[in-house]
């Protein structure tokens, strides 16, 4: 968690909320009867075992996937009922593993977040033109505008899409695993760019994680999930402990405070440092930089 404390919430915060939500692929039933109210102007990170439905959540927050049962509500109103335009102008998502077109540079890329905010009537005008510029400052990709996508690093390229988000000006931002495949420093740097978002601008974050130790430094909320219910849900202190860990993960672990931020940091415990020879394979789940999947 940012040392900078969140700002309060605005007072035209948006109202991000699922209700007795049943979300499935075909027969399989995926997320059964979970009710979330997002913190408005806050960053929430989900957290979870591989496929508990963390990413099929957020899915459906974006409005991807569209529930069996219950609803997601934005403002009161049901997501699905709100115009197309009107809810790319409220919220912007950052899918998994996103891929350009060969050859768009970074700043075509960043000047298609402005899309929601065109019609026939108006086009593109000076305001468009300031916020992509603002967008590729805030996220230091100034100097690579006329790079083409794909030609950059991992860090670079996840900071051109972020700069897309920024650019669409939405006050929540959607993250479906931000840091994958990036290594460390990347990793935080993308981090410490979604709290400057938050912190600076007061947009409302949610983003799925992987890495508890991340969650527990950048989250002001966490949502622990398990076979697709919310198993825990508060501050990272609270979520966080040694038994939440065991519950969510089965992973037999300790949990100490961060010297850095004083958040909670988990110390995986398994079968080759405990001594105890019961301990099962279970007991030894990766959760440290765990293998993508939700």
């Amino acid at each position: 968690m940012s040392t900078t404390p969140p700002p309060a919430a605005p007072d035209d915060a948006p109202d991000l909320r699922a209700e007795n939500l049943r979300l499935a692929y075909d027969d399989r039933i995926v997320v059964d009867g979970l009710d979330l109210v997002v913190p408005p102007g806050r960053i929430t990170a989900v957290v979870g075992a591989n496929a508990c439905g963390k990413s099929t959540l957020l899915r459906a927050l974006a409005r991807l996937l569209t529930p069996r049962e219950g609803a997601v509500r934005l403002d009161g109103q049901a997501i699905h009922k709100v115009p197309t335009r009107q809810l790319a102008q409220r919220l912007g998502l950052l899918p998994q593993s996103p891929v350009a077109p060969e050859g768009l540079t970074v700043a075509d890329l960043v000047t298609r977040g402005r899309s929601p905010h065109q019609t026939w009537w108006r086009q593109w005008s000076t305001g468009d033109e300031q916020a992509v510029r603002e967008a590729l400052a805030a996220t230091s990709m100034t100097e690579h505008a006329d790079r083409a996508v794909d030609e950059l690093s991992g860090g670079q390229r996840q900071r051109a899409w972020i700069a897309m988000a920024v650019a669409q000006g939405t006050p929540i931002l959607l993250l479906d695993e931000p840091t994958t495949y990036l290594d460390l420093a990347h990793q935080i740097d993308v981090l410490d760019l979604v709290t400057d978002l938050n912190r600076n601008e007061g947009r409302t974050v949610v983003m799925v994680l992987h890495d508890l130790n991340q969650a527990c430094r950048y989250a002001d909320h966490v949502v622990a999930m398990k076979s697709g219910r919310i198993a825990a849900e508060g501050p990272p202190g609270e979520v966080i402990t040694a038994e939440s860990v065991r519950d969510v993960f089965g992973l037999r672990c300790q949990v100490v405070a961060d010297p850095v931020s004083g958040t909670p940091m988990v110390i995986p415990v398994g079968r080759h440092h405990t001594g105890d020879p019961a301990v099962t394979a279970d007991d030894a789940v990766k959760v440290l930089g765990a293998p993508r999947g939700s």
